[in-house]
């Protein structure tokens, strides 16, 4: 009973400090707000019909990269619908009065409807008995189970759900209305297009709203901004919602002139050496490289460990333990404990290598669990744990292969000429720079073997790696100045930044418009992708 008066005592506190932290920080929004607004529309609406506007997130640069998708495609001439989130506050209001946006709506997830669904939700979790029944389900609507999974993993911040979490009813029964409600909801209002700020389910259970638009057959677009630039992503199809981040198929750079392709393989080379020499402010890396680190030897980890030489020594790269582990799709491991647990059981049987796990560095960040945690028990005299806070260029330096499950780092391994072995689909699974074995028990196979980069086109793949490299990190010079903050910035900064950046580069921010607008009209479902192969000059962040 106490526990629970302080959780409600918290949850009032935090949703008074966030009301407050608004009402200081108004003037700069609306000033913001208005200064998007303003930007010019290139037609008239591409859209013959109603546009369901997801308002859920409210965050200063959902805001911006909706105006701007907004003013491309001609929205304002279109009917526009609200649709709020369960946590939606009340300057809402304001920003939708600014961008004339009338019709509004209230969350499909309300009181009510949490308690109709909750004895759905008892009897499911009963049914599911562990996690790996709830992971193996079928879903009402034909709904994936990891969407409800990954939903409650990050509700619990833990590596495993559990189903006797007290959260996990009511987080089961929220997910219930939000599958049910959002088919009644988009069924009633039959939108033409869906703009939404996820796709996945968390506290506001996008991946529900998003199956029903495409069961319904609404096409979405979700306004999607990363390393500082726009990287939208159209879904028309259920397996386009996994795919956002694909930045270039292989088919893509097979295709590229060599003077192209030379370009971007130079691009993408000086970024990954900035990134993993310290020297960006990308948020990942400042956790990952640079300063402040320490730095360890291929020596230093055989001495450690009480390795000898004779077998290589594989790094295996873990990811943050609740945060989406099948945001693309994959569906070979239940989460990314089951995946850790048999890579390590399958590595601590074998006679050829040397296995040694270094935990994801934003594990320290989020301050919940750390590798430690989740091996403890297992291994071998073969498996070793490395500290947190080396630098993690030094361990690449040091290792002669990597497993990752989709991680960046498969990136810069591949690109200084190391082989990388991934278990699942993910966002490259397809490149050269990486194999991907056809099934979970092939891959379990190989995690112990010495062999099974023998046979992989190594230059080849650092070439692909410094290619996909450019077309993440890299931009088309024509934009000059012109990029995003990080969604991870101060937001009251962003707000007060948006004016002045949309005046300085006003002529990149043209250009930008009349090419989102070409992107919708076109078939591409990644508008950085269509943006970069349409330039011949690049630059990175």
């Amino acid at each position: 009973m106490i526990g629970a008066l302080k959780a409600a005592f918290f949850k009032r506190l935090n949703r008074t400090q966030a009301i407050l932290r608004d009402r200081r920080g108004l003037p700069a929004r609306r000033a913001a707000e208005a200064a998007i607004a303003a930007l010019p529309v290139q037609g008239p609406s591409l859209v013959d019909g109603t546009v369901l506007v997801d308002v859920a997130y409210q965050h200063p640069n959902y805001w911006l990269r909706y105006g701007l998708l907004s003013a491309a495609l001609g929205l304002p001439a279109a009917r526009q619908v609200a649709l709020a989130g369960l946590y939606t506050r009340s300057a809402l209001a304001g920003t939708l009065d600014i961008f004339g946006i009338r019709d509004r709506r209230p969350a499909l997830v309300t009181p009510a409807a949490i308690e109709a669904y909750r004895g759905e939700a008892r009897a499911l979790i009963a049914r599911a008995g562990d996690a790996d029944g709830l992971f193996a389900m079928a879903m009402p609507l034909e709904m994936p189970a990891f969407d409800l999974y990954d939903g409650l993993l990050r509700t619990q911040r833990a590596a495993t759900v559990d189903l006797r979490h007290p959260d996990c009813e009511n987080y089961t029964a929220k997910w219930l209305a939000a599958v049910y409600e959002s088919d009644r909801f988009v069924r009633e209002l039959n939108p033409a297009l869906a703009i939404l700020s996820h796709a996945q389910s968390g506290n506001d259970y996008y991946g529900a709203l998003a199956y029903a638009l495409l069961r319904h057959g609404v096409e979405i677009v979700v306004p999607n901004g990363f390393f500082e630039n726009l990287h939208f992503h159209r879904v028309r199809k259920k397996d386009e919602l996994y795919r956002f981040f694909d930045a270039i198929e292989p088919e893509d750079i097979d295709a590229l002139t060599p003077d192209r392709a030379a370009k971007l393989a130079d691009t993408g080379c000086r970024a990954i050496e900035e990134r993993i020499g310290g020297n960006t402010n990308e948020f990942a890396a400042i956790h990952a490289f640079g300063d402040g680190k320490t730095r360890w030897t291929r020596e230093g980890i055989r001495d450690a460990f009480g390795w000898d030489d004779r077998r290589p020594i594989v790094a295996l790269l873990t990811s943050t333990w609740f945060d989406y582990p099948h945001i693309y799709g994959n569906t070979r491991f239940r989460d990314f404990a089951d995946w850790v647990h048999a890579v390590v059981a399958a590595a601590a049987r074998s006679e050829e290598i040397n296995l040694v796990i270094r935990g994801h560095p934003l594990d320290r960040w989020y301050n919940d669990l750390l590798i430690d945690e989740v091996v403890r028990g297992l291994g071998a005299s073969n498996i070793g744990v490395l500290p947190y806070g080396i630098d993690g260029s030094s361990v690449m330096r040091s290792v002669d292969a990597m497993l990752t499950y989709y991680g960046s780092a498969a990136i810069e391994y591949a690109a200084q000429g190391k082989p990388v072995l991934i278990p699942d689909r993910g966002w490259y699974h397809r490149h050269a720079f990486v194999r991907c074995p056809d099934s979970r028990a092939e891959y379990l196979d190989l995690v112990g073997r010495a062999t099974w980069w023998k046979d992989m086109d190594l230059a080849r793949g650092a070439r692909h790696a410094e290619i996909l490299q450019a077309m993440r990190l890299g931009y088309p010079a024509w934009q000059d100045g012109w990029l995003i903050d990080d969604d991870n910035a101060p937001k009251d900064g962003i707000y007060a930044g948006i004016p002045s950046k949309l005046a300085r580069h006003g002529e990149a921010v043209a250009r930008e418009l009349s090419t989102i607008r070409r992107w919708m009209l076109s078939d591409d479902m990644l508008y950085h992708r269509f943006k970069m192969l349409e330039s011949d000059e690049y630059r990175h962040i």
